[in-house]
Formats: structure tokens, C-alpha cells, sequence
């Protein structure tokens, strides 16, 4: 049996425990929405950057390395007073632009667009009655991370983005502190850390970008990376409970 499956029937389980052990207290079922902001490595993404940089010596502006993605978060679940079961749907992307005089003389740009977005079942034990909560909990995060691109020179309209290749899946868990402050409306603040199962790799945009046409390219590891990261979300809850 697979890693994934494991995982899986492990959360769902979990599930069910806690929606019985729910039934029989009173809870608070909630909507939540805000703003993220994660932080960490992508080394894997940064190779590609180092090479586009380093085979376009007329740039002006390089392309940046990736470190941060942020985005918007929502989801809704409920809570007793010492245990929680959420779900959410994360989204991060960040945008990296590159631009310079062409060989042709003409102003040229470049963007990247990386998106990594999950939806996470979470479940967590804590403390607290209105105004003041904390649980401590880990997710299961299932996703999809994709990259965009375009490019267009001085004077022109940007274009779309266009896709650089299919969805890649993505299998990750969190371990977060979520914080609470406030009753019917309250504002919560959400610090954690995710560690992917499996590698993400960027050989297909360094064929297609840098058109690194070489199968040396197609499966080189040092395009592959683990995502993993650390960061913050900042939210507002509209609850049930008083």
C-alpha cells in the first residue's frame, strides 16, 4: 500500500473519531477566510533561474530566485473546546519577471508564474472558551503545483499566461498552531511548517524556457526539489458560538 493511502485512511479515521466524539458536545462551526505567506527553499526552481540568467548575458533584470509565495486562503469546519476539524483550500503563487536588450536591440520581459495550491483536512487538540483559543494540529495537503509564462517587448500589451506543462500533484502535511482571538467575529493568526512526501521537478522548464533540448536536461536531479516551508496566515473567522 502506498504512502498516500496510508495517510489517507489515517485522516479519514481521525475524522470519524472526532465527528462522534463532536456529536455529543456542543460545538462552533465556522467560515474562514484571509491571506497567507510562505517562506522556503526551491532549489530545484532556482536552477532553472540560474541557468536562464546565465545564458542570457544582455538582462538588465534578472530573474529572482523563489523564496516567497503568498496567496489567498479560505475554508470552514468546526471546533469543541479542545478539539478542531478544518478544512481549507491554500493558495501560494509569486510571479518572477526578467528583462533586458536583446540581441535584436529591442526591450524584451519575461514572467514566471509558479503556483502551488492545496486543499488540507486538518485536525488539531487544544484549549480555550471565546475570547481566546489555540489548537495544535496537523493537515493533509493535496495539490497541484504548475507553472506559467510569457513574454512580450517594450511597447506591446502583455499577453496571457500560457501553461508550461500539466498540473504536477503534490502530497503534503502541515503541523500548525492556529490562534484565535474574538467570539462571533473573531481574527486569527495561523504559524506553521510543511514538509512534502515527493520531489518537485522543473526539467520541462528548462527544456521549454531555456530550450535545453538535451535529454541530459529531462532528467537531471538538480531540477528536483522538495518544497518545503515555513509561514504564516492571517485570518478572520465568522462562528457560530457566541
Amino acid at each position: 500500500m502506498k504512502l498516500s493511502q496510508y495517510l489517507s485512511r489515517g485522516v479519514f479515521l481521525s475524522l470519524f473519531l472526532l465527528v462522534n466524539n463532536v456529536r455529543a458536545q456542543d460545538y462552533n462551526a465556522y467560515f474562514s477566510g484571509g491571506y497567507g505567506f510562505s517562506f522556503g527553499s526551491y532549489k530545484g526552481f532556482d536552477e532553472f533561474v540560474n541557468n536562464y540568467n546565465s545564458t542570457r548575458t544582455w538582462l538588465d533584470k534578472p530573474m529572482p530566485k523563489a523564496w516567497e509565495l503568498d496567496g489567498f486562503c479560505f475554508g470552514g469546519g468546526f471546533n469543541t473546546d479542545n478539539l478542531l476539524v478544518d478544512f481549507q483550500w491554500t493558495g501560494r503563487h509569486h510571479v518572477f519577471e526578467a528583462s533586458g536588450t536583446q540581441l535584436s536591440g529591442v526591450y524584451g520581459y519575461r514572467q514566471v508564474k509558479y503556483r502551488a495550491n492545496t486543499f488540507n483536512i486538518g485536525i488539531g487538540v487544544g484549549q480555550g472558551r471565546p475570547p481566546a483559543k489555540v489548537f495544535f494540529g496537523a493537515s493533509l495537503d493535496f495539490g497541484f503545483n504548475h507553472m506559467y509564462t510569457r513574454t512580450w517587448l517594450k511597447g506591446e500589451d502583455k499577453p496571457d499566461f500560457e501553461s508550461t506543462l500539466d498540473s504536477k500533484q503534490s502530497l503534503a502535511t502541515t503541523i500548525f498552531l492556529d490562534m484565535r482571538f474574538g467570539r462571533k467575529l473573531s481574527f486569527g493568526i495561523k504559524p506553521y511548517y510543511q514538509i512534502h512526501f515527493f520531489k518537485h521537478d522543473f526539467n520541462n522548464e528548462e527544456a521549454m524556457i531555456n530550450e535545453s533540448n538535451n535529454t541530459f536536461y529531462l532528467d537531471d536531479p538538480k531540477y528536483d526539489s522538495a518544497p518545503n516551508n515555513f509561514g504564516i496566515e492571517l485570518k478572520i473567522f465568522l462562528n457560530t458560538e457566541e
